[in-house]
């Protein structure tokens, strides 16, 4: 059993071994828009590939000074994104941050360290979404919101009206989209062109209340 036993520790630590030759990392800062360290922000690390798309793989926050070292990390290509949300920084990998301003970083065996910094600012605009309603109050909660870039509309965030409060990018045009089965989606074809865009300066809070109208049922066809 003994002999065994010293057989068997040679092939893991061999293994292990291979594993850390093609494993990188990922180092570096982020600062705020004043040129400071930001403390326990989020940095997310997200791999980038024709199939593989966008797939979240891990996030570290950075220490004191606004640093973190990313471990462990196979070879590949990456995108490097931060976030500090209750600090009022929204993340740069969500899809509202239209010019995709964020790192993309090559780890190789023979580039086995990637060093980034990352710059958060100036904060977000808040968009406060009261519930949305019916023409007769009640509250419609299995609604669906969508906001999206206007000047690129394959970036958008979609999620539920339980979801109150959205960071908005300052000086970022963005449209929200209220759709709910059995009722016609807001803004609609017919509202003003503005209707629904947002716009917002660092810290500006805006509010805004949607009401959906029931969809008006198509009148019967002379063949049925």
């Amino acid at each position: 059993m003994h002999d065994n036993v010293l057989k068997i520790l040679p092939c893991v630590l061999l293994v292990g071994l291979v594993w850390a030759q093609d494993r990188g990392v990922i180092i570096g800062t982020v600062l705020d828009e004043h040129g400071s360290p930001v403390v326990k922000a989020k940095v997310p690390i997200t791999e980038k590939g024709v199939f593989v798309g966008h797939r979240l793989l891990q996030f570290h926050e950075t220490d004191a000074d606004g640093h973190f070292r990313i471990a462990h990390v196979p070879w590949g290509t990456y995108i490097v994104t931060v976030g500090k949300e209750d600090a009022g920084y929204a993340d740069t990998g969500l899809g509202l941050h239209c010019n995709n301003a964020y790192p993309i970083v090559v780890l190789t065996e023979d580039s086995a360290t990637a060093d980034v910094t990352l710059n958060l600012g100036p904060k977000a605009g808040v968009l406060e979404l009261e519930p949305v309603t019916d023409a007769t109050g009640n509250a419609i909660r299995l609604a669906a919101i969508r906001l999206k870039c206007v000047e690129n509309p394959d970036l958008f965030i979609y999620t539920s009206a339980a979801q109150r409060r959205f960071l908005i990018p300052p000086s970022t045009l963005v449209l929200i989209e209220v759709t709910a089965e059995g009722y016609r989606p807001w803004p609609g074809s017919s509202r003003s062109a503005t209707d629904g865009r947002i716009l917002l300066k660092p810290e500006e809070i805006q509010k805004l209340k949607v009401t959906l109208q029931p969809e008006v049922p198509s009148p019967p066809s002379d063949r049925e």
